[in-house]
């Protein structure tokens, strides 16, 4: 399907080279076509350089869980790099609700309203 093929090639933009980074992604369907738009903007700034799986050092902190979201396409969403689906996991956490720029989880009687990140800046509110 088209939303699979999106989701390789963003795949793609972002190990073109430790420099790509996608700053914004939007996707949305046009209800006369049925047809899918899709706008992304990819910045090859020198100064941002990915962090590689074997540098980092990772602190241990306490029941502390920090989700971005990277980008929401149709039933699919980027939490922490990672594809997940409506019902799936991540952290012990439930995707329960996938709204057009954020998203909701939930682990037992505590929801987190997580939109998706604007200007590097991370929204969360926790309920």
């Amino acid at each position: 399907s088209s939303i699979v093929n999106i989701s390789k090639f963003i795949e793609k933009i972002e190990n073109i080279n430790e420099y790509s980074n996608i700053t914004n992604l939007n996707l949305s369907k046009d209800k006369q076509t049925k047809k899918y738009i899709f706008k992304i903007e990819i910045s090859f700034d020198k100064f941002f350089i990915k962090n590689k799986k074997a540098d980092i050092k990772v602190k241990k902190q306490k029941n502390i869980n920090i989700f971005k979201v990277k980008a929401i396409i149709s039933n699919n969403v980027l939490i922490n790099n990672k594809w997940i689906k409506q019902n799936e996991f991540i952290n012990g956490y439930k995707l329960i609700e996938i709204n057009k720029n954020s998203v909701v989880l939930q682990k037992n009687n505590k929801q987190i309203n997580i939109k998706v990140f604007e200007n590097d800046k991370y929204t969360t509110s926790i309920n």
